[in-house]
């Protein structure tokens, strides 16, 4: 008999070992892309003028008073480009559209939308001061039945609360998942903007403000405080976290259901194994019963059982990585577990796998679950040599 419940308890510690690796590679994947998604739509730091907020219109700041090149020495930041955004309604025949026209010069990184652009091409960004082009979300594009080289108009609000229409040529259409933000924004040329809004009026016309991509995320607050010290006193330095905190803070609490998944894997995988080791006791009472006759202690036996479910444990460990990380590597190279994009802002479940710490938390699984079948084990210590010898 103790062969199959040895079976069933390397089954138990698999499956469980399978489910945090699954667990954990796809909640730390679709953190990552959510947040690079909404990253994509901004930078990882703006600075924008002081009474800004988390308004949809940027007010005006003169690019003259930002040092470049300050920022830019500024550890972790990758690149700095000028921005400007308007509200707007985008009217397509009879059909119309609140959107936020949001507006890039030459200096724009198109690295994140190239890569998103489902049809058509990017606008011109600073390359000819006659272009009306305008780059709009697919899903937006097909409920307006919108298409490449279709002339649509957009009436946007300039500060003094009128209203400016244009007349735009569509050249792009991009998705990148994020549904709430793909019918939002619509992306054209900054000198839209100053014209409208009257910034273009000077030497050196206004900008909304500047971007500040990094290299990597875990730099946000290290390089945001040194982007703070390094901008002017009347300007607003504000992180991505800032401009979204619901969607951040959403993320965040997506790390307690890995929490709550682990502790529950544990949880099974030490009652799997203590049933294992109770049975095996059983069916070995009478050995047990004659070792600790002829003089056997109670430590070396309980040992004994410790290191029976560790291989036990070790058996199903195996398995488990093999099964979640199979599974794992597979998804993440095929794609072929689809979700509804509308939903849940990906078109597929993503993957993310962190070795460092999924081996931290296998080793601490290990340790505990390890641990605890030193509990059961301590049944020998009652095993009855001579009630055992007659055990049948």
């Amino acid at each position: 008999m103790a062969r199959p419940v040895v079976r069933i308890a390397t089954i138990g510690v698999a499956i469980g070992i399978a489910m945090i690796i699954l667990s954990l590679a796809v909640v730390r994947g679709f953190q990552q892309e959510v947040r690079d998604l909404v990253i994509g739509f901004g930078s990882h730091v703006r600075i924008v003028a002081a009474d800004q907020g988390r308004a949809q219109g940027t007010a005006p700041i003169d690019p003259q008073t930002v040092d470049y090149e300050k920022i830019l020495a500024v550890s972790g930041v990758r690149h700095v480009q000028r921005f400007g955004t308007l509200p707007g309604i985008l009217q397509v025949d009879d059909n119309v559209k609140g959107v936020v026209f949001k507006g890039y010069a030459s200096d724009f990184d198109s690295a994140f939308f190239v890569r998103r652009v489902v049809d058509g091409r990017l606008p011109r960004f600073g390359l000819d001061s006659t272009a009306h082009e305008l780059m709009i979300g697919d899903a937006q594009a097909r409920r307006l039945g919108v298409a490449i080289d279709k002339k649509v108009r957009i009436y946007l609000a300039d500060p003094q609360g009128g209203i400016r229409p244009r007349v735009f040529t569509v050249t792009g259409l991009y998705r990148t998942g994020l549904q709430e933000f793909d019918d939002q924004f619509v992306f054209g040329d900054l000198r839209q903007i100053q014209q409208i809004a009257g910034w273009a009026t000077t030497d050196t016309p206004m900008v909304g403000g500047f971007e500040v991509l990094l290299n990597d995320y875990d730099d946000l607050w290290t390089a945001s405080d040194s982007i703070f010290f390094a901008t002017p006193f009347d300007l607003d330095v504000q992180t991505i976290v800032d401009q979204h905190p619901e969607l951040f803070n959403w993320l965040a609490m997506l790390d307690l259901n890995v929490e709550l998944i682990i502790a529950l894997m544990v949880f099974i995988a030490i009652i799997n194994l203590a049933s294992a080791m109770l049975i095996i006791m059983l069916e070995r009472a009478r050995s047990i019963g004659l070792l600790k006759a002829i003089g056997m202690s109670d430590r070396p036996l309980v040992q004994v059982f410790v290191r029976l479910s560790a291989r036990i444990f070790l058996r199903g460990l195996l398995w488990g990585n093999l099964i979640g990380l199979g599974l794992a590597l597979m998804q993440h190279q095929t794609g072929w577990i689809q979700l509804d994009a509308e939903s849940y802002f990906l078109s597929e479940v993503p993957i993310a796998l962190e070795w460092g710490r999924l081996a931290l938390i296998e080793l601490g699984v290990m340790a505990v679950c390890v641990a605890v079948m030193a509990v059961p084990a301590l049944y020998v210590a009652r095993v009855d040599p001579v009630k055992a010898l007659k055990f049948d």
